[in-house]
């Protein structure tokens, strides 16, 4: 049983056109079920999330301790779409240090982390509690808590300049395909 954890974990790599044996694109289809058959030692559940999106098709992949790996979301464009057992993916948000890029990249790296592995030739901006880096379908989410001065308001990621995030040499927090998450 060692063996096949070992080869499943070697497989579970998170690249710009899969994750693991599962090929992404604009086209990929998700349903729990095909979640189950590539993730198989994982436990899946699939609700429909609300917010400030559209609504949208959500599913989380626990491992067997109820750790969250990553998460699949697929958005409603109408009522039709949020009826579907089948439906097309949209972004994947890594959580778990047990998944890397093609980079060698995980849950806990650093900014010099990513730009010593992928150049300085990166996109850079903010997300709503966050900041983002990223380029070809791979995307880190950058903590801004270091930033924050104790007891004092929290620093808007539209406010953190790249110079900041180097400077404070940000945590990576979320890995997303194939775009920045929100």
């Amino acid at each position: 049983m060692l063996l096949s954890t070992v080869t499943l974990a070697s497989e579970f790599i998170l690249t710009s056109e899969s994750l693991g044996g599962l090929q992404l694109n604009k086209e990929t289809k998700i349903s729990k079920a095909i979640i189950n058959k590539y993730f198989p030692e994982h436990r899946v559940s699939h609700e429909i999330g609300e917010g400030d999106s559209a609504d949208f098709h959500y599913f989380e992949i626990k491992d067997n301790k109820s750790e969250l790996i990553f998460t699949v979301t697929s958005y409603i464009d109408n009522d039709f779409d949020r009826n579907k057992d089948v439906v097309t993916l949209d972004l994947i948000e890594i959580y778990s240090d047990s998944i890397s890029d093609e980079y060698g990249l995980k849950i806990g790296k650093k900014l010099s982390d990513i730009i010593n592995q992928r150049g300085g030739d990166l996109i850079y901006g903010a997300n709503h509690h966050d900041n983002h880096i990223g380029l070809n379908n791979i995307w880190y989410a950058l903590s801004t808590e270091d930033l924050n001065v104790p007891n004092g308001p929290d620093i808007s990621p539209e406010n953190v300049t790249l110079e900041d995030a180097k400077k404070y040499n940000l945590r990576v927090t979320a890995i997303s395909w194939p775009s920045a998450r929100w």
